[in-house]
């Protein structure tokens, strides 16, 4: 330590303790204490970091989209491997009714037409996939009556439609 001019007080050490009331010694080499950096006092708290929100709300927006994912693969996979039935029937007092349905499977879509002499008829089709429905035309023939087409599929609200006339036609469809 330089020695200050003649007439002014040394300055203190800002390495250094001050003395304390006799009792304490300078201190040296490991234990002594150095100011911060940055300017906080001794004693006081650091300043707090801000945390960033960002980081989470976009682990949150892919979780969220995978779930989702997750949800809509599990739908089809549960939905392609259902099976239905399809019900279709005819009344009515018609004769000579030509009646064409036709239904979706694995291999695509299925046709079928046939001629009945007299009402009512049915027939029950058994089929899985993920399109699933097909439609039901009825045509009368030119002797007239009324006939009433409709389709149930696994016993929902049917479908129905109604051709009353000689040459009248009637779809039932949307299931």
């Amino acid at each position: 330590m330089n020695e200050p001019p003649s007439g002014q007080e040394p300055r203190p050490d800002p390495y250094q303790q001050p003395w304390g009331q006799g009792s304490q010694q300078p201190r040296t080499g490991a234990d002594r204490q150095y100011p911060p950096v940055g300017g906080a006092p001794y004693g006081a708290a650091p300043p707090r970091r801000k945390r960033r929100k960002w980081p989470w709300v976009l682990l949150g927006l892919v979780l969220l989209a995978a779930g989702g994912c997750a949800a809509v693969i599990a739908v089809i996979s549960h939905e392609v491997s259902k099976e239905v039935t399809v019900e279709y029937a005819v009344t009515g007092d018609a004769r000579d009714v030509t009646i064409a349905y036709s239904f979706w499977n694995d291999d695509g879509i299925s046709s079928r037409s046939e001629t009945v002499k007299k009402l009512p008829w049915r027939k029950t089709v058994k089929t899985k996939g993920f399109t699933k429905g097909g439609s039901l035309l009825i045509s009368l023939s030119g002797s007239g009556g009324t006939a009433t087409c409709s389709v149930t599929v696994d016993n929902d609200p049917p479908k129905t439609s109604t051709a009353s006339g000689p040459s009248a036609a009637a779809t039932c469809s949307g299931f």
